[in-house]
């Protein structure tokens, strides 16, 4: 099976000249910042766009809610003089997210959020889910004032980044839930993008949550969290089993370069219920009686599996933690049985083996994820029957059909068809890449650098592509995509060509992996 009949697109081809430019993308600005009308923007919002928010104050007394795409929702600061959304009403969040199948970049920023629903656990002022491995969500530069309730929940499945946030008054502020017992069957790449991320923020709570604290993360029902690079005032890391909460224990934790401090004497800076991974480079005020600790408890039967006691499976790796008396804090106290306490691993003072962290910062706060080349095809490659080559035939096999991926994101490839700086080509818009999941090839649009008109650009044209069925990691099972470009060879057009005497028009093909 290969993509649409070419004879449709050299006759757009012949017909579009000159040429002229199509803006790409979209800004919608809401009338206010009333729900209505922000809800009003959001819906006539598509993928991509940017929904601007209005500086102003204003009550929501049901969410505003992202279904079904993924856009970014900016308000215009998260001070008293930018975005400000009062809560009203109860049980319910301001903003609701589920962007269903699509995997592309949605943000939430600039926003002052404030109140909430004290009875209500569901994230009283953001509320997300997503795909498996999204890896597109990102919360930033927020200010969230929330009441006793946690202020945020979602799904550590997204893969995310919550990150440059403020939280502020006597309420919790992030909990995180899991994939449940799936998290607990799938292996764990530690340093890996295969966390939800929390970074850089500052909680700084009120002292009014005795000596525990409010929490600033707690991660239940599997769930896979980095928590790294935050300063806190009264609240603290947690995790929980499945004693305290009824579901899968949590899974697993990166911890490291966070300050904790309290006002009161607290109890546990770091509170760990289940799971293994690393705590290092943290440091910790004489406020908090244990810097880090471990506690298992209840009856019997909610103790099994015996993996899920924290350090079971695997060890618990703790180094360079300090008190802010400049003394060492590595030491895991349990406050569990003594019988418990001997089934739990720590390597105090022992950097994990061949562990070093994930980029930092996180490549969803860059304005672009970093991409780097990976076409699998070279000019030696044998290609495949029916397609031309992405290589320049008649220009020292310059690439003309070329991948890029990145780290960051398995899920994503970036094509480019043409030269980069090159205006004496022509390309086409349109593509397609194959879907390994429904044996079909899916069209995909890209941006024209250069002149366009219809669907030709004279220059080169890039598209992102995201898709969960698409899988940069291997070269020896790459994604296959294709594109087309034409330019003129003595006083002829050429397309598409599989040699040089380009006797057919064909789809030049190209593989993207690792």
């Amino acid at each position: 099976m290969k993509p649409v009949a070419l004879s449709l697109v050299f006759i757009s081809f012949f017909l579009f000249f000159p040429f002229f430019r199509i803006a790409q993308g979209a800004t919608y600005t809401a009338i206010s910042c009333s729900r209505v009308d922000v809800q009003s923007a959001i819906d006539t919002s598509m993928n991509g766009d940017i929904i601007s928010i209005p500086a102003g104050t204003c009550s929501w007394s049901d969410p505003v809610s992202i279904v079904g795409k993924t856009i970014t929702l900016q308000g215009a600061g998260s001070t008293p003089a930018g975005t400000v959304i009062n809560y009203s009403g109860t049980n319910h969040s301001l903003i609701a997210i589920d962007p269903g199948t699509q995997r592309g970049s949605l943000t939430i920023s600039g926003f002052r959020f404030v109140g909430g629903d004290p009875n209500y656990w569901g994230g009283m002022h953001i509320q997300f889910s997503g795909p498996d491995e999204w890896r597109g969500l990102r919360i930033h530069h927020n200010v969230f004032i929330g009441s006793q309730n946690n202020v945020i929940r979602g799904s550590t499945e997204t893969e995310g980044l919550i990150d440059n946030n403020i939280f502020e008054g006597s309420s919790h502020s992030i909990q995180l839930d899991g994939r449940g017992s799936d998290d607990w069957n799938r292996p764990i790449a530690y340093g890996s993008a295969g966390f939800f991320f929390v970074e850089n923020n500052t909680f700084n709570n009120d002292d009014t949550y005795g000596n525990t604290g409010w929490f600033a993360v707690d991660v239940t029902n599997g769930g896979r969290n980095v928590f790294r690079y935050n300063t806190l005032r009264n609240s603290f890391w947690e995790n929980h089993d499945r004693c305290r909460s009824g579901l899968p224990s949590s899974r697993a934790f990166e911890i490291y370069n966070n300050n904790f401090t309290k006002d009161s004497v607290g109890h546990k800076a770091i509170d760990l219920s289940s799971g293994d991974g690393v705590i290092f480079q943290n440091n910790f005020s004489l406020s908090w009686n244990v810097p880090i600790g471990a506690y298992k408890g209840g009856d019997e039967s909610c103790l099994l599996p015996p993996n899920e006691i924290p350090g079971a499976l695997a060890p618990i790796y703790t180094w360079e933690n300090t008190l802010n008396t400049g003394g060492s804090a590595n030491t895991v106290f349990c406050t569990s049985s003594i019988e418990l306490c001997s089934q739990m691993n720590f390597q105090e003072g022992e950097p994990m083996p061949s562990y070093s962290p994930y980029i930092y910062p996180h490549p969803l706060a860059s304005s672009t994820p970093t991409f780097s080349p990976c076409s699998t095809l070279t000019p030696s490659s044998s290609l495949p029957g029916g397609y031309g080559s992405p290589f320049d035939l008649f220009l020292s096999n310059t690439p003309l059909v070329a991948a890029e991926c990145t780290s960051s994101d398995i899920h994503t490839l970036k094509a480019t068809i043409g030269i980069p700086g090159n205006q004496t080509r022509v390309s086409y818009t349109k593509g397609y890449w194959y879907n390994p999941g429904t044996s079909s090839w899916v069209e995909y649009t890209g941006a024209c650098s250069g002149t366009q008109n219809g669907n030709w650009c004279q220059g080169p044209v890039t598209a992102t592509v995201t898709h969960a069925n698409i899988d940069t990691t291997s070269a020896q099972t790459p994604v296959t995509f294709v594109g087309m470009t034409c330019s003129v060879q003595n006083g002829a057009w050429k397309c598409g060509c599989r040699d040089t005497s380009c006797s057919s028009f064909l789809w030049q093909v190209q593989g993207a992996g690792r």
